[in-house]
């Protein structure tokens, strides 16, 4: 258990950029401080809108619940989308060698790993729907919504990581067994983003025109983690439904992290076993203007590199 904890505080650190700020003190501030400060505006974000929503809801007349069941839709996006590449790299890393010369077990390693990914989830969550649940119980005077919240923030990561490495595997699998597996493989990353924008697009541009057509239009968003419907039943019917949500996201993150870290040998021999084989031949030297030259340099940073070339699309 030693050894979890402490690989799980190296991960968390270290993708939190904090590692580097030991040799360069600034650096790591300079990153607390941006990371701190995203925190703060995604949570006012949340918070406002949960604010316009409720005001929204007071004048049709009805309950709540459907802002909170939104957000919790919407961390689904937001944690599958960020989670991909992190599960990916987890069980299709290059230090599998590595892996076998150290003294710990593999699993100890893999599921501090994947604890490290919970955690940045977790982070998701919490900016999300913790603001959302706490304005929710402060215009409502109801102290369900905070427990509840608090519940599905901690609960949440669970699907989206068993979607995310579902779809990791999918990716790892198709792309890897062609020499221009970095090109398709930012095209699946690609279609998966606009599939998710049309899918969400669509679900909430129905006729709003009364209260419930406007409630269940942001109840909608829940069906990207189906088991928010038992959150939903919890507030229409009975709170003991809430236990249903409990144990299955709790479940699922048990059995994810059991799954990935005791099968890794099979996992990482499957993904990684049809690669593309590459024939590297010597060419000449051609003599190129400055412009060609660092046009070309671009072009293979976008082919090359999936979060470069995903960075600038949506930079763009």
């Amino acid at each position: 258990m030693s050894n979890f904890i402490l690989l799980s505080k190296i991960n968390i650190l270290s993708s939190l950029d904090f590692m580097s700020g030991k040799k360069n003190r600034t650096k790591g501030l300079s990153a607390l401080a941006f990371i701190f400060v995203m925190m703060l505006i995604i949570a006012g974000a949340s918070g406002f809108l949960t604010f316009i929503f409720t005001k929204a809801f007071d004048e049709i007349g009805i309950k709540y619940y459907p802002i909170l069941l939104y957000f919790g839709g919407l961390v689904v996006i937001l944690e599958v989308s960020t989670s991909i590449l992190s599960v990916k790299n987890t069980f299709g890393g290059k230090d599998y060698d590595m892996l076998r010369a150290m003294p710990i077990s593999k699993s100890t390693i893999i599921s501090s790993k994947l604890f490290g990914v919970y955690v940045t989830a977790l982070a998701y969550s919490f900016v999300l729907l913790f603001p959302s649940a706490l304005v929710l119980t402060i215009f409502s005077k109801d102290f369900n919504y905070l427990w509840i919240g608090t519940i599905m923030v901690i609960l949440s990561p669970g699907i989206p990581l068993i979607v995310s490495s579902l779809l990791a595997m999918f990716i790892t699998l198709i792309a890897d067994r062609y020499k221009i597996g970095n090109i398709i493989s930012m095209a699946l990353y690609m279609l998966f983003f606009l599939a998710i924008f049309y899918i969400s697009f669509t679900m909430s541009s129905k006729n709003t025109s009364d209260g419930g057509e406007f409630g269940s239009a942001l109840m909608n968003m829940m069906w990207f983690n189906p088991t928010l419907y038992f959150i939903k039943l919890g507030f229409e019917k009975s709170l003991i439904n809430v236990l249903y949500f409990v144990l299955i996201n709790a479940g699922a993150l048990f059995l994810i992290m059991m799954f990935l870290s005791l099968l890794y040998d099979k996992l990482h021999a499957i993904t990684t076993g049809a690669r593309a084989n590459y024939k590297y031949e010597r060419k000449e030297l051609k003599n190129k203007s400055e412009f060609k030259t660092l046009l070309a340099n671009e072009i293979k940073k976008i082919t090359k590199s999936r979060l470069y070339f995903i960075n600038s699309i949506m930079s763009g």
